[in-house]
């Protein structure tokens, strides 16, 4: 397939595919179908509209399908305009992309079409990539993310969402100190980074709970949780069961013993915690 156009293009296929962002990360699939001369292709997500979706529906859909995660729409970055030969025929192919920002879902349930989903650099993508109209939208990505920083259109902080409305009340208590999220998200999370907790579902308002500060972020298996590390996550649980469950209701697909899961601690800031002024008197220094 190329960006370059021929003289002529005898038939026109549409499509919508994503830029999903994660940190300084893009996502990029390798399809299980080669080039025209065998060779690997590294792209970006994307696929033909179902009946009756939009541009917007087509490209979340491709994105869940080819790299199994759910993302949350940022804005529309254009089109990429590509041509390819097929069975004698000159191909055109229009493609509009969506930034998008990474929300959950693991990888590793991408669909049959695609060989490997992996996480790429945006630099490194801006190199990468097979097709040069692909490059290009990473680009405008990258720009649309320095200039939401600039102005402050986009968040400083990580957000930690959670859908489940039953946790606002954990949350405010004090009881609920953990999450659970499944997969390794050790890339997306770090000791001592600054979050926003907040509970609402995806294109709706979100409630903001407080802002916290992560204090570990763990990977294991599911069958290496504690009692614990349950109870903190959701203080309703101590079984392993019971967690699975709850794991496979929030991310629609089957949950074992075996799969990696990532346990993110964490602690409300408070402008003026009660008793904490008169507890650090005398040591001298900070721990982190």
């Amino acid at each position: 397939m190329s960006s370059k156009r021929p003289r002529a293009a005898s038939t026109r296929e549409v499509s919508a595919g994503g830029v999903v962002v994660r940190d300084e990360q893009v996502l990029a699939i390798v399809p299980t179908k080669r080039a025209s001369d065998g060779t690997r292709v590294l792209a970006l997500p994307k696929g033909h509209f179902a009946p009756g979706e939009t541009a917007l529906e087509a490209a979340q859909r491709e994105v869940r399908e080819e790299t199994g995660v759910e993302a949350e729409p940022v804005r529309e970055l254009g089109e990429a305009h590509y041509w390819y030969r097929r069975a004698g025929q000159t191909i055109g192919k229009s493609v509009t992309f969506f930034l998008f920002s990474y929300l959950a879902g693991d990888t590793a349930n991408h669909d049959e079409e695609v060989e490997e989903v992996r996480w790429l650099g945006l630099r490194e993508a801006q190199r990468e990539l097979t097709h040069a109209a692909e490059r290009e939208m990473v680009g405008r990505a990258v720009a649309c993310l320095e200039e939401g920083r600039k102005t402050g259109s986009l968040p400083s902080v990580q957000v930690l969402n959670f859908y489940s409305t039953i946790f606002a009340d954990e949350l405010k208590r004090g009881r609920k100190t953990a999450t659970i999220r499944l997969g390794d998200k050790s890339g997306k999370y770090r000791k001592n980074q600054a979050v926003l907790v907040t509970i609402g579902y995806q294109y709706s308002p979100r409630e903001r709970i407080f802002e916290a500060v992560i204090d570990q972020v763990e990977v294991m298996k599911v069958s290496d949780l504690s009692p614990r590390d349950i109870k903190h996550d959701n203080p309703e649980f101590r079984r392993h069961e019971e967690l699975i469950n709850f794991l496979e209701h929030i991310y629609a697909r089957p949950v074992s013993m075996d799969d990696t899961v990532t346990v993110v601690r964490f602690s409300q800031i408070l402008e003026t915690p009660s008793g904490m002024t008169e507890a650090m008197k005398g040591f001298g220094g900070a721990q982190n």
